[in-house]
């Protein structure tokens, strides 16, 4: 009974759909860091360009370790454990030993375009794997929820054991509140389950 209720308390469609908000914003999230991180990787070669073949300079950042060091400034284990470490090795090896600050703006480009996207948890997984909101989402969620606690040492639920599509149905029309012309019946939940089994796992490609 606490797998379903805390199933039902936590898995609601209000929450279902803000998982698909959240899983949708991440990967615009993703597309719009790799973006920016490219453009500015441009401009930072740009800028190397004109300070290397111009008659001016401007007294930015070019070194790897100098940029570490102040953005670890605020960081009491950084200064106490890696700062002179660090130090040490700047001035031992010099800048051709270290990537140049466009390098490692573009790698965080380029991981952040080939990023996926996944879900955290079972219940995450069977509730947002469908791409458009239905009954069938908190269907899943909430047969994640009885296989996640069934495969547990101390969870209490047996691991033979199973609910049969009536007993899911009522399940589903009870924990969400569904109002009488909507509730499911044990076709839904049959259907529910078959079509499972032919979705893809919500593995969500950047740009896809």
């Amino acid at each position: 009974m606490a797998c379903f209720l805390s199933t039902g308390a936590f898995w609601s469609p209000d929450r279902i759909a803000k998982d698909r908000s959240d899983r949708d914003e991440l990967v615009a999230l993703n597309l719009a860091i790799s973006k920016v991180a490219y453009e500015l990787a441009g401009l930072l070669v740009q800028r190397d360009e004109l300070h290397n073949s111009s008659g001016f300079y401007s007294d930015t950042h070019y070194d790897i370790v100098q940029v570490i060091d102040e953005a670890s400034a605020d960081n009491g284990r950084y200064t106490y454990y890696l700062k002179e470490p660090l130090e040490r090795l700047g001035g031992r090896f010099d800048m051709k030993y270290w990537p140049a600050l466009d390098a490692i703006v573009r790698t965080i480009a380029e991981d952040a375009r080939r990023a996926l996207v996944v879900a955290s948890d079972p219940l995450t997984e069977g509730a947002t794997r469908s791409k458009r909101p239905s009954t069938a989402d908190f269907t899943r969620a909430l047969e994640a929820a009885i296989l996640e606690n069934r495969a547990g040492l101390s969870s209490g639920i047996p691991k033979d054991f199973m609910l049969s599509d009536q007993a899911i149905a009522s399940l589903v029309n009870v924990l969400i509140d569904l109002p009488a012309d909507k509730m499911v019946d044990p076709v839904h939940v049959k259907n529910t389950r078959s079509k499972g089994k032919k979705l893809k796992p919500s593995l969500w490609e950047q740009g896809s």
